[in-house]
């Protein structure tokens, strides 16, 4: 087995990790708090499920980093010039992935704190989700922005220069694999339980599960 299959096997194990620890920090199965504004779901999350989430989901969405390093080992072929570009872009954007990830954790607490406070406190709780509210979407722009480059620079070098991977995988690539993701919970509403808080990682896992499979070991991949 090549190194760079080990890279993705361990980004996947990873990908898999940081999905668990998506649902034990924003799991809920209470339809009416699916995907609420108000981060009221949080509220049926326990202290000790918050604290699991964070440091596993931290932890695990840095470790996925190993699989874009296989990916780029992929991209080798086509040249440093267009392979290394896209393991930058990547990995800032997962690790800015788990500032977002730590941030939810940290809002969650601030928002069972919330709960329980009542009169001035209570408004100056609302004033301070307020404002982590508006650093989470700022970050969501960001990481949204990223992922767009990353999938359309990984799809553009797969698909017009030499790398280890057959044309067609252009089309699997995180961005798209996300939009599966959603389509899926458009169709079949229930998986949204689970696809709303886990659908960028399980993308990412899918991606990198079929960047293994069908990696050529026959294409040298030492950049030029």
């Amino acid at each position: 087995m090549s190194y760079s299959r080990i890279y993705g096997i361990i980004g996947s194990l990873a990908a898999l990790a940081a999905i668990g620890a998506d649902l034990v920090l924003q799991y809920n199965a209470n339809p009416a708090h699916l995907g609420a504004l108000d981060y009221s779901y949080f509220l049926d999350v326990s202290q000790t499920r918050i604290y699991i989430g964070f440091y596993l989901g931290v932890i695990a969405i840095l470790i996925q980093i190993a699989g874009l390093w296989h990916v780029r080992q992929g991209l080798a072929p086509a040249g440093t010039r267009f392979s290394l570009p896209f393991f930058i872009i990547s990995g800032f954007i997962l690790a800015l992935g788990a500032v977002f990830h730590a941030h939810a954790a940290l809002l969650g607490l601030v928002v069972k704190a919330q709960s329980q406070s009542v009169g001035d406190v209570a408004q100056v709780f609302n004033t301070l989700i307020s404002d982590f509210v508006s650093f989470r979407v700022t970050l969501i722009i960001i990481l949204f922005v990223g992922l767009v480059i990353y999938s359309l620079w990984y799809a553009l070098v797969v698909t017009f220069k030499p790398t280890a991977y057959p044309r067609f995988l252009a089309w699997f690539n995180p961005l798209l694999c996300l939009l599966l993701f959603g389509l899926l919970g458009v169709l079949i509403p229930v998986l949204r339980y689970v696809l709303l808080p886990a659908g960028i990682n399980l993308a990412h896992l899918l991606f990198f599960v079929i960047t293994i499979r069908f990696q050529r070991e026959n294409t040298s991949l030492h950049a030029s």
